[in-house]
């Protein structure tokens, strides 16, 4: 194994967030933390220029305000916040630990049922809420969840000019084990789940940014993740999170936020770089698959300097990634999960321009072994090496595990050893099991319609019926919901199947040439391709959380089988 961190740096990587955030207050205070917009809605008024003195003044404030209001924290209790794109979760997440609570960060998306289970689950007893928020939405969770408080916290931009003292002197190995914030799985498969990150977790992952350079490569984040970061990422989410803490705290980045109650998208992160500059910007795929579309957008980014457009999370389509990548941008793919953080992408030095816009290869101190499923698809497994809080946070986050299967599925595009190029492919989860015992994976099926049809379907959802038949979920897109809602009031039902059948004639080449590259028990057939009356249920990244939808849509599909 490799000497994973420089002898000089070992101590300064095992400073706490809290510490690191106190020392840069006191010893260089000015430093630019990060900008972010005066109005909540838009940016024609200006940016604030947040230094670390403060965003020091903004937590301690903040610290004090949790401590004079629910009083000292005993053992880490825990705290629910929801709250709109803004800096506020980075603020109350540090706050939190000062005061002695843990901040649970909700995502405010999911329904009610699913955010009340969620904190009910962690033994949380206090909601606090951003100024900003909707109230209806916050007193909705309270009596769904039946024995809950709730705040209203102080507005962060009033606490910047004003200084508290509030000092953290824990040390690492006093605070390792305990947590620093909690965040919760993407709700794919069920209802959402908590996911505590320790403190050491956070380190493993600041650590885990400073792996030993190997000679003649380079690793992607030293390029990227060096100026300045402009997240469209949703501010409760772990993506966001590594903007605002990691890559601030451990790498020097500085942060451009989005406007509080701009909802984060593609126009709005443009937008941005009309006002700011910004050399990095982080996407969920489907911003990419609208840029692709969008010349307009295309030519707006291009004239303002932005660099590298990073994504992760999900499928991007072939021709979403050529598109963008032919029209001068660099986009870089990463991949990460709630539970490993963001993994380390490397590429050799000399031939960066040359790998293929959704290839990663991965510095060996990750200890990822790429095991086969199916015949061209492979299960990403991390295997615990001897030093495992040095750089894999997943092994502090489950620290009695030996392996970790992350549920990625990769192909595998070239190259062998460390110059393996792995293209992230999708979720074990969503692999088709057949009674047959034939094995497919409906992603690249799912892209291609998605891609060949996109004026015609929002999203499409593959999945087996009755473990013998493929079938299909379509979610029409707003011009054929209209003409579907036109067809109901001009003819019913019968006008309605016109509507279904003139798409589905539009979209049969396509689904015929899946037919003919696909295994033998694949086929597709008009009656079992349902449409949506809404859409369907999504995770935080934009991706459909496939067994809600299913579960969802079952009666549909049911009545049209029977």
């Amino acid at each position: 194994m490799s000497d994973k961190v420089d002898l000089e740096m070992r101590e300064g990587l095992t400073k706490l967030i809290p510490t690191i955030l106190d020392e840069l207050a006191v010893h260089d205070p000015e430093r630019l933390y990060g900008e972010l917009p005066i109005s909540p809605s838009g940016y024609e008024s200006g940016f604030w220029k947040v230094t670390f003195r403060r965003l020091a003044n903004a937590v301690n404030g903040t610290a004090k305000w949790l401590i004079d209001t629910l009083g000292e924290g005993e053992k880490s209790e825990t705290v629910a916040f929801i709250g709109p794109n803004d800096m506020s979760h980075i603020v109350l997440t540090i706050a939190a630990v000062k005061a002695g609570y843990t901040c649970l960060l909700v995502s405010p998306n999911y329904g009610t049922i699913g955010q009340a289970k969620l904190i009910e689950a962690t033994g949380c007893k206090h909601l606090l809420v951003s100024p900003l928020a909707d109230l209806q939405k916050r007193d909705a969770i309270v009596a769904e969840h039946g024995n809950l408080t709730s705040w209203i916290l102080p507005r962060i931009t009033e606490l910047f000019d004003v200084a508290h003292e509030f000092p953290y002197t824990k040390t690492y190995e006093e605070v390792k084990h305990e947590p620093l914030v909690l965040f919760h799985t993407s709700g794919t498969s069920g209802f959402p789940k908590p996911i505590v990150y320790t403190h050491e977790v956070i380190v493993a992952t600041g650590r885990q940014r400073h792996l030993a350079r190997l000679q003649g490569y380079e690793s992607a984040e030293d390029i990227f993740f060096k100026g300045r970061i402009l997240s469209v990422m949703p501010a409760f989410h772990v993506g966001f999170q590594m903007s605002g803490l990691i890559c601030a705290f451990y790498t020097g980045s500085v942060v451009v936020f989005p406007p509080a109650l701009m909802p984060p998208s593609l126009k709005a992160a443009v937008h941005v770089t009309e006002y700011r500059p910004v050399d990095c910007i982080t996407f969920i795929p489907a911003n990419i698959e609208e840029l692709a579309s969008n010349m307009e957008l295309q030519d707006a980014l291009a004239g303002k300097n932005v660099h590298t457009l990073y994504w992760g999370g999900a499928p991007l389509s072939q021709h979403a990634g050529d598109t963008v990548t032919k029209r001068g941008f660099n986009i870089q793919t990463s991949i990460g999960s709630t539970e490993t953080g963001m993994w380390y992408p490397i590429r050799r030095t000399a031939d960066w321009g040359s790998y293929p816009w959704n290839g990663m290869c991965f510095h060996p101190d990750n200890g990822i072994d790429f095991r086969p499923v199916t015949e061209d698809l492979y299960a990403a497994i991390w295997v615990k090496n001897k030093d495992p809080e040095r750089v894999q946070p997943v092994f502090a986050l489950f620290p009695n595990e030996t392996e970790f299967d992350a549920g990625d599925l990769f192909r595998h595009v070239s190259g062998s050893g460390t110059d393996s190029v792995w293209s992230w492919y999708g979720r074990q989860d969503d692999l088709l099991v057949f009674r047959s015992g034939g094995k497919w994976h409906p992603a690249a099926a799912q892209r291609r319609i998605m891609t060949d049809h996109r004026d015609l379907f929002d999203q499409v959802l593959i999945f087996v019926y009755e473990f013998a038949h493929i079938a299909v979920l379509v979610e029409p897109s707003a011009a054929i919901l209209s003409k579907i809602e036109e067809a109901k009031q001009d003819g019913g039902e019968e006008a309605v199947q016109k509507v279904h059948d003139c798409v589905l004639e539009k979209i049969w080449p396509t689904m015929e040439d899946l037919d003919r590259n696909a295994p033998v028990f694949i086929s597709f057939d008009r009656s079992r391709i349902f449409f949506t009356d809404r859409p369907m249920p999504r995770t935080a990244k934009g991706t459909v959380q496939r067994r809600a939808a299913l579960q969802e849509f079952e009666s549909r599909v049911q009545s049209a089988q029977a």
